[in-house]
């Protein structure tokens, strides 16, 4: 009995055992089935997107052809306005008629007023700009909920614009609504997440909260560095405007190290962020010159101004980095002993002229510059107020201290090119 017992225990396991086998099988060939079908669908799927991926652009391509470039039709000829129509009257024709033109098509009219927002922006038209670009952010709210990536960018965008018009309230709402949210959707360490991070310290900078930019650039930096690596340029784009915040803060010899930091991470990266490396030159400058190193800012801020002269003639900046010089150059020559006043007398004469030309230059080029930055126009002509006083020069003196009061211009200082 007992061998029979094990007889048919040991069959019993044995039929388990083949059942299990028999089991797992089965289960494999039926996975196997589940991804084959699975891998069928998802490709179906993303045929399907990208069908109506295509389909959107070609109505999207559509739309800016008949509405835009078709406005340079003659007058009433299927919505033409006249040959030599200007862009801002192509886009206003456009907008008047977006609204109904992609009926049950919600997001691809967000992405159009999208457009129409970012390039009332670079017109200037920030009122336009920014309702433009708040109708795409409901659009796209309404379609997709509060937390779709989509609908996070869309405000990103809102804010960003918001902030390059000065309206830095509007824009810390937003940044802070998409922070976070982001916080909660995405990995501490995702691109979006780390750009609305470097955005939010940038309003935190621009509304004089310092502390709060410092700490949240300082955060910025920890999470890009690890992510991208030190030399990424995102990482050198968030230790120069980390530098920025610590010369807001007068904390100059931090800003100093930090600004001497960036440059040699950038010249590693065989300074492929040519704008990036010459704001960074300059606001080194502009720190050396708070420590009363005159000397060896005139020879960074000499660099910098050459090489933007010879990359970007005609960019405010290069009249902003003229100013800079100009400045240096003041403050040496009334540093040089009383045997040197030919030398200083020299000097003085360069830096009224590169002071002179650079406001011209900045007050010429005004409307290209965001809003943030149309202080330092007010900072430079200070520094041109006050060579002429102290070279006894009233009337100069006098004539652009009223070009200055007929600005208007915040006295604020922030930051530059960046």
């Amino acid at each position: 009995m007992i061998a029979v017992a094990a007889a048919l225990l040991l069959s019993t396991f044995i039929s388990a055992w083949q059942a299990v086998r028999a089991n797992a099988k089965a289960a494999t060939e039926w996975n196997a089935r589940q991804t084959e079908t699975q891998l069928r669908e998802q490709a179906q799927a993303s045929e399907r997107r990208a069908w109506v991926a295509t389909a959107e652009a070609h109505s999207i391509v559509r739309f800016l052809g008949d509405w835009m470039i078709g406005a340079s039709r003659p007058a009433n000829q299927m919505g033409g306005l006249r040959k030599d129509v200007t862009l801002r009257e192509a886009i206003d024709s456009a907008e008047a008629v977006v609204a109904t033109a992609f009926p049950n098509k919600p997001l691809t009219e967000a992405i159009v007023r999208t457009l129409f927002g970012k390039t009332y922006a670079d017109l200037g038209e920030s009122g336009a700009a920014i309702h433009q670009l708040e109708l795409a952010a409901q659009l796209t709210r309404a379609t997709l909920g509060d937390e779709h990536i989509d609908t996070l960018s869309s405000i990103n965008n809102l804010a960003v614009v918001c902030a390059r018009f000065g309206q830095f309230d509007k824009a810390l709402s937003y940044f802070e609504e998409t922070h976070g949210q982001l916080q909660r959707l995405v990995d501490p360490n995702h691109p979006e997440l780390l750009m609305s991070m470097h955005n939010l310290a940038g309003v935190y900078q621009n509304v004089g909260r310092l502390d709060e930019a410092i700490s949240l650039l300082e955060e910025t930096l920890r999470r890009q560095q690890t992510t991208f690596g030190p030399d990424h340029p995102l990482s050198l784009m968030t230790i120069t405007n980390l530098a920025v915040v610590h010369d807001m803060a007068k904390d100059y010899a931090q800003a100093e190290t930090l600004f001497r930091k960036s440059l040699s991470l950038q010249q590693r990266a065989d300074g492929q962020q040519r704008g990036l490396m010459l704001d960074t030159q300059a606001f080194l400058g502009r720190t050396l010159l708070h420590q009363q190193k005159h000397a060896e800012a005139v020879v960074v801020l000499l660099a910098c101004t050459e090489e933007s002269q010879n990359v970007q003639p005609n960019f405010w900046q290069t009249y902003y980095y003229q100013t800079l010089l100009g400045d240096a150059l003041h403050r040496k020559a009334f540093n040089l002993r009383p045997d040197e006043q030919s030398a200083a007398d020299n000097t003085l004469a360069k830096a009224e002229v590169l002071l002179r030309k650079g406001c011209e230059g900045m007050l010429a080029r005004e409307d290209t510059m965001f809003a943030q930055h149309k202080p330092l126009i007010a900072e430079a002509v200070e520094n041109l107020i006050t060579l002429y006083e102290q070279r006894a020069r009233p009337e100069d003196a006098a004539r652009w201290r009223g070009k200055l009061e007929a600005r208007n211009s915040p006295e604020k200082p922030t930051k530059c090119g960046l």
